[in-house]
């Protein structure tokens, strides 16, 4: 694969997994996050204690379906995070099945460049 075509393979799953997450970085949500300061803040930092600074009350139905939206929010940023997570656990395991082809390579050119004949595992030189 040359770098060109390793780049665009790249490019390629950005962009799919933009389209089936809207996800552009670690660090953003897949919507606009409407929610109270403490939440918002509890969000941004990761620092999940603030959220015990206010104070629980009943909820009024915009404030309720507030509530339901940066759910969903949540969950499909969850699972945008998923498909990404997913894809670079694919890219890695090409990487570790080009490494191991590229070992083996480089074991035969030892042989080789040692005047050894290049055996196949589980098999005995011929004498």
């Amino acid at each position: 694969m040359s770098k060109g075509s390793g780049r665009e393979r790249y490019n390629q799953l950005l962009e799919e997994l933009e389209a089936q997450g809207h996800l552009k970085a670690w660090s953003e949500y897949t919507r606009d996050v409407a929610a109270p300061p403490q939440v918002i803040a509890a969000l941004t930092t990761g620092r999940v204690e603030l959220l015990k600074l206010g104070r629980p009350r009943a909820l009024t139905e915009e404030e309720t379906k507030a509530v339901y939206d940066l759910i969903a929010t949540l969950v499909e940023t969850n699972m945008g995070l998923q498909r990404h997570a997913e894809a670079v656990a694919q890219l890695a395991q090409s990487m570790k099945w080009n490494a191991r082809g590229i070992v083996a390579m480089i074991d035969q050119m030892d042989d080789f460049a040692h005047f050894r004949k290049t055996v196949k595992p589980g098999e005995e030189e011929d004498e």
